[in-house]
């Protein structure tokens, strides 16, 4: 079975970072009070931080939509069997929850797409923690094809 793994930009894995290793990474919302970019994709990290250095505009985070994730597994799916998905901490956000609840109300992502819970509490390093998951399951998909412990279609 050919799986993709695909997580958040939270994980610290960019865009450009992901291509190599075959990890998507869907862009995160960054809210100011006038605009929404998508991080990687119209902020970049240091914009972000430029940002957060100005005390007068107010910067938030956001789930990425269910649309954007749904777009990002259905073109995983037509090259995969199937899809991992890390999102962020559900101790941090509700991105998890929301894509499990997804998952289970719409049939055509039933057994094709499986969202990992990370254990991450405030306190603990989310961001480390999401991409370790990723490279991990990563490396679990390769040793697995290598071994020859699981029949490729």
């Amino acid at each position: 079975m050919k799986t993709a793994i695909i997580t958040d930009s939270n994980s610290g894995i960019t865009q450009a970072d992901g291509l190599e290793p075959g990890i998507g990474a869907v862009p995160v919302p960054v809210l100011t009070e006038s605009e929404q970019f998508l991080e990687d994709i119209s902020l970049s990290q240091e914009q972000f931080y430029e940002k957060l250095k100005d005390i007068k505009i107010n910067v938030a985070t956001s789930q990425p939509s269910i649309p954007d994730v749904a777009e990002f597994w259905n073109r995983a799916l037509e090259a995969n069997d199937a899809v991992i998905y890390i999102p962020m901490s559900s101790a941090l956000s509700a991105s998890c929850e929301t894509m499990i609840n997804y998952v289970r109300e719409e049939p055509r992502y039933q057994g094709k797409v499986f969202v990992v819970a990370t254990s991450a509490s405030p306190s603990r390093r989310s961001r480390a923690r999401q991409t370790q998951s990723a490279w991990r399951t990563k490396a679990a998909r390769r040793r697995r094809y290598m071994t020859g412990s699981r029949r490729q279609r």
